[in-house]
């Protein structure tokens, strides 16, 4: 039967650690304390805030009627920084900035839409292009604005789908 021997192991311990003690020591590096350096600027007087968080494209209504395409993705396809993620000539959603899904807004006069397209690339948009007056494709900061699904954008469709002004003459029948 082996006995501990309590003088060896402490003798061996201190033994290490006088070891690690002066590897550290030995490790410590000189530093040099440098000259302050101050840093000043000024912003442009006529410099606007919201032209360096907004980045916004519009598609007019002559363009509008130029392009014939049948899904939201493919009419954006043709802005710069925005592709479409193509399932077949029916479905299609715009992919801005490399984020598509849940990360890019897609609303309809201002107000989002909340469809399965965006679960799925196969299903199609509630939103018919061909009914658009104007599009306007939002890419930068500002498009937080929009909620937490726009972080990579939003591409809001204005259409007459409500009217603006009253009707004039009675409706019966």
């Amino acid at each position: 039967m082996q006995h501990f021997d309590l003088r060896k192991f402490s003798i061996s311990s201190i033994a290490v650690l006088i070891s690690f003690y002066t590897n550290a020591e030995q490790n410590t590096l000189d530093y040099q304390q440098l000259d302050i350096i101050q840093v000043e600027a000024k912003a442009p007087v006529n410099a606007a805030p919201d032209h360096y968080l907004n980045t916004q494209q519009r598609i007019n209504p002559t363009q509008l009627k130029n392009n014939h395409s049948t899904t939201l993705g493919s009419v954006v396809d043709k802005t710069s920084g925005v592709q479409s993620s193509a399932f077949g000539p029916n479905s299609s959603r715009p992919i801005v900035r490399g984020l598509s899904s849940q990360r890019v807004a897609i609303l309809e006069n201002n107000m989002p839409i909340n469809d399965l397209a965006v679960i799925s690339g196969n299903l199609a948009t509630s939103i018919n292009p061909l009914n658009a007056e104007d599009i306007e494709i939002s890419k930068g900061g500002a498009t937080i604005l929009y909620g937490g699904r726009s972080i990579g954008g939003a591409i809001n469709v204005l259409d007459e789908a409500i009217p603006k002004q009253i009707l004039q003459n009675k409706i019966s029948g």
